[in-house]
């Protein structure tokens, strides 16, 4: 009886853990960046998150970090009200284009190793776990392309 009962207990644990118990504080979102590099290779200039396997001129190494502006979203009538703090979503194609500017300044024609990365913070308050974004880094090597 007893292993009946433990059987049991832990089949209902496993349900609930599951399929959760109580309503979902958010739903489920999905966002897609997309920094396109045709328009780039089609002009001449390289972009690649690989090596570059031609001849080349290294020109030096890029590292960008943009810190995303904190907008301030208060809903509400002023007595009820919420008050939260959003970071401005940057996109991808955006931090391309700054990369982009920052290499031809330099001379180059190309951009090897190419990567972007978010920085995030993650806090726990009131049981309630929350991840910020800190800031957007891209990286890459710039080069001159020689063939």
């Amino acid at each position: 009886m007893k292993r009946t009962l433990l059987v049991l207990a832990a089949v209902a644990a496993t349900i609930m853990t599951v399929t959760g118990c109580g309503t979902a504080l958010r739903e489920r979102t999905v966002s897609v960046g997309f920094a396109d590099f045709r328009p780039y290779i089609s002009s001449g200039f390289w972009v690649s998150p690989d090596p570059y396997n031609g001849k080349f001129e290294p020109i030096g190494e890029l590292s960008i970090r943009v810190k995303p502006a904190i907008k301030q979203v208060t809903d509400g009538d002023g007595i009820y009200s919420t008050t939260v703090y959003l970071p401005e979503a940057i996109d991808p194609a955006e931090l391309l284009e700054l990369a982009y500017k920052e290499a031809k300044e330099r001379g180059a024609n190309g951009i090897v190793n190419y990567k972007t990365q978010v920085e995030t913070r993650t806090e726990v308050s009131h049981g309630i776990t929350s991840t910020t974004i800190d800031a957007y880094l891209v990286t890459g090597l710039l080069i001159k392309k020689l063939d």
